[in-house]
C-alpha cells in the first residue's frame, strides 16, 4: 500500500492576462523566476526535493536499478571527428562524465588533446557546451556555453594553439548555428532580443536575428545580416558552402516546410536574396558548384528529391537531378564532384 504524501504547500498569486480574447489566469507565475537568483524560489524547490526523496529512499531494489544503469552507462564515447585546418576535432566522454569533453588532434595519427572540458564549469556538472564550431584555419574554436538546461547561449572564442579564452562574448544566443567565413576572421549566428532584467526565462522566442561577429570587437559592433520582423517567429538555421562564398539561411516556424535565403558574401552589401520564400516545402542546401546550387525537397516530392538551381539567373529555374524514388531520399551530400545519396528502403 502506497504512504500519503504530504507536499509542501505552493503560494498562488494574482496574475491573470489577456491571450487571443480569454483572460487566462496564471497563479504559478513565480516558479518561473531563476531558482538561483530567487530565494522564495530555491526554498520551494528544496522542500519539494525533500518530500520527493522522503518517498523515493522507500522503493525496495532502487540500489539495483541504480547500479545496473550505472553499469550500462559506463563505456567510452566518441563522436566523429572534424576535421578543420589538418586538425581534427571530436567529442569523448570517458564514461560517466555529466558532460562530453572537447578534444582536437593535431593529426590523424597524433594524441587527442582536451581544448573545453565543461565538467569544471559548475558544481552540479549541468553547464553543457552546446554548438561548436572550429574556424577552417583549425585556429579557433567557437562554442556555446549553456548554462543549467536553459536555451540560452553564450559564446566564446578559444585559440585552440594556445588553449586561452579570447576576449570576445556574444550573449543572447538562442536556437543558434555557428558558421566561420573561410579566412576565419569571425562567424555567423542567430541571437534573439535583450530580455528585460530578470526576465530571461520568461522570453518569447520570437524575432530571432543572423549577426555576423568580427573577432576582437565587441558584441554591440556586430552586423546584422538578416532577420524576419513580419514573420517574428521564424527560427534560422546558418550554414556556409565549402567554397565559402555562401552563406545559406534555412527560416522555418519549427514545423514542415522552410524558407532558404542566401547571401553573397562577394557582393559589398550582403544583400540577402530569397531562393523559396514559401513554407510550403521542404529545403536544405546540399552543396554548390559556383552559382549552382544542389538542393534537397519535399517540392512535389513527399519522399524528396535532390534538384539543382542556378542562381546566376534573376529567376533560377528547378530542375530534377535525383527524382523522388519509392524509398525515402533521407540525405545528400556533394563530396569531390560526386553527389552521395542516402535512402530509407522498407
Amino acid at each position: 500500500m502506497m504512504s500519503t504524501i504530504a507536499y509542501p504547500e505552493t503560494k498562488q498569486v494574482n496574475v491573470v492576462e489577456e491571450h487571443f480574447g480569454q483572460m487566462i489566469a496564471d497563479p504559478y507565475r513565480w516558479l518561473e523566476n531563476d531558482v538561483r537568483n530567487d530565494k522564495e524560489v530555491a526554498a520551494w524547490v528544496e522542500s519539494q526535493n525533500k518530500v520527493t526523496n522522503a518517498h523515493l529512499n522507500t522503493l525496495p531494489g532502487r540500489d539495483i536499478f541504480r547500479d545496473r544503469l550505472k553499469q550500462l552507462y559506463n563505456y567510452e564515447r566518441f563522436t566523429f571527428p572534424v576535421k578543420k585546418g589538418g586538425r581534427y576535432f571530436y567529442l569523448h566522454n570517458s564514461g560517466l562524465q555529466n558532460q562530453q569533453v572537447l578534444y582536437v588532434r593535431d593529426s590523424v595519427d597524433g594524441a587527442g588533446r582536451v581544448l573545453i572540458d565543461p565538467n569544471s564549469w559548475a558544481e552540479d556538472g549541468a553547464t553543457a557546451l552546446a554548438e561548436w564550431s572550429a574556424s577552417d584555419n583549425g585556429k579557433r574554436v567557437a562554442y556555446a556555453v549553456q548554462d543549467g538546461g536553459t536555451d540560452w547561449r553564450t559564446i566564446r572564442v578559444l585559440d585552440v594553439n594556445t588553449g586561452k579564452v579570447l576576449d570576445d562574448e556574444v550573449k543572447w544566443a538562442r536556437l543558434t548555428s555557428i558558421a566561420w567565413v573561410k579566412d576565419g576572421s569571425g562567424f555567423f549566428y542567430a541571437r534573439f532580443p535583450e530580455p528585460k532584467q530578470g526576465e530571461a526565462f520568461q522570453a518569447i522566442a520570437e524575432n530571432q536575428t543572423v549577426y555576423f561577429h568580427t573577432l576582437g570587437t565587441p558584441q554591440t559592433q556586430d552586423r546584422l545580416v538578416y532577420a524576419t520582423p513580419d514573420q517574428p517567429t521564424l527560427v534560422h538555421t546558418i550554414d556556409i558552402t565549402k567554397d565559402g562564398r555562401y552563406v545559406t539561411i534555412a527560416s522555418t516556424p519549427v514545423s514542415i516546410g522552410n524558407k532558404l535565403t542566401v547571401v553573397d558574401l562577394q557582393s559589398a552589401d550582403w544583400k540577402p536574396r530569397k531562393l523559396v520564400d514559401n513554407l510550403d516545402d521542404e529545403w536544405s542546401v546540399v552543396g554548390n558548384v559556383g552559382t549552382k546550387f544542389f538542393l534537397r525537397t519535399t517540392q512535389d516530392a513527399p519522399r524528396f528529391k535532390v534538384v539543382t538551381m542556378d542562381i546566376a539567373a534573376a529567376n533560377p529555374a528547378i530542375t530534377d537531378v535525383v527524382p523522388e524514388q519509392d524509398s525515402v531520399l533521407s540525405d545528400a551530400s556533394l563530396v569531390g564532384g560526386r553527389l552521395l545519396i542516402s535512402s530509407l528502403v522498407t
